[in-house]
């Protein structure tokens, strides 16, 4: 698949936003390491210092979105019916697999009801039944084995902290206490200029990525 071709994929992951007397904090915390698991069974690999979710120190509300992009575009919707780890149910998940395919038809300017294709992770979750009843029903396609850990496989997650850095220093400039005032700087995110090029930008970087993981046997590709 060419770099022109990936711009038309779309990829897609969930993302915490902590929401805390108008503080925001990043999802991501240095210090921590990243690591990546190809195949099942198999142990995790070092990584380099780069975001994992971190404890909220301050209290306050834990805002779980799901976003995905594609051709330019970002789409969210709010995660529901989690289980206590946080991770989706299949049943959850499917309804969230038809609202992707419905925006990722569009941004892709899939004709009719073309199946699209895309990036998730290897959750259990996403592949369970009802998960893949969802699949063929909303004519989506993820592709098959994809590795369970790999975060530097799925270019979405560098689009976070470029959201991140925005909502703290929105906060900043205007003082935003409320989740709704929150929800307001995601969308003004998402509409600006450079937040298409970026993410054009990410999904055309998915040959290299591809390359780099063959090259280096698995380990961490850096990115």
């Amino acid at each position: 698949v060419t770099a022109d071709e990936w711009e038309k994929y779309f990829a897609t992951d969930e993302h915490g936003i902590v929401w805390s007397r108008g503080h925001i904090a990043m999802r991501q915390l240095r210090g921590k390491k990243a690591k990546v698991r190809r195949k099942q069974g198999e142990g995790q690999k070092p990584g380099i210092t780069r975001a994992k979710g971190g404890k909220n120190t301050r209290g306050g509300k834990h805002i779980k979105l799901y976003f995905t992009m594609c051709n330019g575009k970002v789409h969210y919707g709010k995660c529901g019916a989690l289980l206590p780890s946080g991770k989706y149910t299949q049943h959850a998940w499917a309804k969230v697999v038809k609202s992707i395919g419905k925006f990722a038809r569009k941004a892709s300017g899939a004709v009719g009801f073309a199946r699209v294709k895309g990036i998730q992770d290897g959750l259990k979750a996403h592949w369970a039944p009802a998960s893949r009843a969802a699949m063929v029903e909303n004519r989506v396609t993820f592709l098959a084995n994809f590795p369970v850990r790999s975060p530097d496989l799925n270019p979405i997650e560098n689009l976070f902290p470029h959201l991140d850095a925005h909502l703290r220093r929105m906060q900043h400039l205007h003082g935003d206490t409320t989740e709704a005032g929150l929800m307001v700087r995601v969308n003004e995110f998402l509409a600006k200029p450079e937040t298409a090029v970026l993410v054009r930008k990410l999904l055309r970087s998915m040959p290299a990525r591809l390359a780099k993981c063959i090259e280096l046997d698995g380990a961490h590709t850096g990115y």
